[in-house]
């Protein structure tokens, strides 16, 4: 039972969430349209409600307590089961008007992406998106999803997920040699390879390429580092060099560069995350679903 019989509201905890999401009592009460003195008695009532502090305040911002982490996972767990009776009712009533938020690795929302909303927004054309694009930091997409901040994230699958985190595997990407396209059919080996300048790509799927050539026994020195897939593959055409990618980053090529599987092949799995809490919710689940039945380019 909570102090004095008090009951925590619906609007402490969006409180709350929008604080811990953004960080500070300002912009919180900026998004919420509320004043700061506002939010700041809401968050006391919680307080004294609960019996402890769930906020401290300092020069960096508002962050939870220890206390306020765990509050946090009822919190959104008792929030999405709101969301979802209203989005169930929603549907009842005139179909799903809410907007989703996308954590995306380039590749797949360049590729993927565009086609699922497409097909998405035929059935349910109430739902509007917002695309965050992490490409350069797509191991922060499980932390985004946890704070808030994205409501369903496509990323490269590999290190186990948080407990709080559901996950499907929805396509196996190669990585595949990008080479000037000079008329022939066999892949070249690596003793030819390691003759030609490397385009090296700056980002997580660099790292993954570096490890697995070191692994095999054939790591290559860097004559370029480029961060944006289309450069490298323009440079690939100018004849400037080689370069590793994944298939679906570089998909279509342009006339002039060619693809070869690696001597020894990599691939990467490629996924969709949503919170557990999140995953009740009929928007997010109807979104997963459509993920999920998406089909790999041939």
């Amino acid at each position: 039972m909570l102090l004095n019989d008090a009951r925590v509201t619906i609007s402490q905890l969006r409180t709350l969430l929008k604080i811990c999401e953004t960080g500070s009592y300002s912009e919180a009460a900026f998004q919420l349209n509320q004043s700061q003195s506002t939010l700041s008695h809401a968050i006391v009532e919680l307080e004294n409600n609960l019996g402890k502090r769930v906020l401290e305040r300092g020069r960096q911002g508002a962050k939870p307590t220890p206390f306020g982490e765990r509050i946090l996972i009822h919190a959104r767990t008792a929030l999405s089961a709101i969301e979802a009776l209203e989005q169930e009712a929603q549907l009842e009533r005139d179909g799903l008007k809410v907007s989703l938020r996308i954590a995306t690795i380039q590749s797949l929302g360049s590729h993927v992406l565009p086609g699922v909303i497409g097909q998405f927004g035929l059935l349910h054309p109430g739902v509007q998106f917002e695309v965050l694009d992490f490409d350069s930091e797509d191991d922060l997409i499980p932390t985004k999803l946890l704070e808030g901040a994205a409501d369903i994230g496509l990323v490269t699958l590999g290190a186990p997920a948080p407990s709080e985190i559901l996950e499907w595997e929805i396509a196996q990407d190669e990585y595949v040699l990008l080479w000037k396209d000079d008329g022939r059919r066999l892949a070249p080996d690596w003793s030819e390879i390691q003759t030609k300048p490397y385009i090296h790509c700056v980002s997580s799927c660099g790292v993954r390429i570096q490890a697995h050539l070191k692994a095999v026994g054939h790591e290559l020195e860097s004559a370029f580092t480029v961060g944006n897939d289309s450069v490298i593959v323009s440079m690939v055409n100018h004849g400037l060099g080689f370069s590793i990618m994944p298939a679906l980053a570089v998909h279509p090529l342009p006339r002039g560069v060619t693809s070869f599987s690696l001597p020894d092949r990599l691939t990467r799995r490629l996924g969709v995350m949503t919170p557990r809490a999140k995953s009740v919710t009929p928007a997010v689940k109807a979104f997963v679903q459509a993920l999920r039945d998406w089909k790999p380019l041939d």
